[in-house]
């Protein structure tokens, strides 16, 4: 683990948070997975996800309307779409209501895709209240006071749900910007430092592309990115194993994990309140049959 220092925190509120930290960090790969195999994105982030909840949820949307909810700028949200069409998942249509309007509507294939990416964001909860349990309870016996254990969301629907998540991202992403002076890693970055941070500080490429979910050739492509921006090195040699890549933080990338500590303490009330829902999901799920 990183040695941060955070002043006023003890040694269990620290281990508590590095606990959350890993339970997020697995939840995030998991949930991850089920957008992009959805919508044929690599490691969707908050804003490309919220754009396509809301596309599940009403079918076609405005270009306009797309931007202003996913929080994605019109050149992003451009290149989402180039996206999404060239998987064959989305087309742009006229509004029949306004011809000067564009819209952007599932196309079959894209209606299966997110009917099945529904389902299976419904089966991800259920299977996540274990983890959803752990987050909570560490939080409010170690982490927050009484005044700070609100209730949970009100969102009851996969959909909505899954954007309330998206949202505490957004609020996690701004604390860590906040606290990097906006040299935050992208998602896919950040969860890679986080790996090997909680591997002591080093790992092979193999156990990161397992961790991660990810083939070897996209392993050593997010290395080579995360070396050029000197948040990693690599090197051969440990001591069981001479000719072994081993892949070890530099200060640069031990001060952004520290960074994404000091971030989700400070969004531990946003991140409780959300797991709360996540926790109690199939609860709520039976009272509305």
């Amino acid at each position: 683990m990183s040695g941060i220092s955070f002043s006023g925190s003890s040694d269990d509120e620290r281990d508590a948070l590095w606990r959350v930290i890993g339970l997020l960090r697995q939840f995030t790969v998991d949930i991850t997975a089920v957008m992009d195999a959805a919508v044929g994105t690599s490691y969707s982030d908050n804003r490309q996800s919220r754009a396509a909840l809301h596309l599940t949820r009403h079918g076609a949307v405005g270009l306009r309307e797309l931007a202003e909810v996913s929080g994605l700028s019109r050149r992003a949200l451009d290149h989402l779409l180039a996206e999404w069409r060239e998987a064959g998942t989305v087309v742009r249509v006229r509004d029949p209501r306004d011809r000067r309007t564009l819209l952007v509507r599932p196309t079959s294939r894209g209606r299966r895709s997110l009917d099945v990416c529904r389902r299976r964001m419904g089966a991800l909860f259920v299977a996540h209240q274990r983890t959803a349990k752990e987050i909570v309870d560490e939080l409010d016996h170690h982490v927050l006071d009484d005044s700070d254990q609100t209730p949970p969301t009100d969102e009851t629907d996969v959909i909505d749900l899954a954007i309330a998540l998206t949202r505490v991202g957004d609020v996690i992403d701004d604390r860590h910007r906040a606290a990097t002076r906006g040299h935050v890693p992208r998602r896919r970055a950040l969860l890679a430092l986080l790996v090997i941070s909680e591997r002591g500080g080093e790992i092979r490429p193999s156990d990161l592309a397992e961790a991660l979910t990810m083939t070897s050739g996209g392993t050593t492509y997010l290395l080579n990115q995360l070396e050029q921006r000197r948040l990693i090195r690599r090197a051969h040699g440990r001591r069981d194993d001479r000719r072994a890549v081993v892949v070890t933080l530099t200060p640069a990338g031990t001060r952004a994990v520290d960074a994404f500590f000091v971030a989700v303490h400070r969004a531990a009330p946003e991140i409780r309140q959300v797991f709360l829902a996540v926790r109690d999901f199939d609860q709520q799920l039976t009272e509305q049959r």
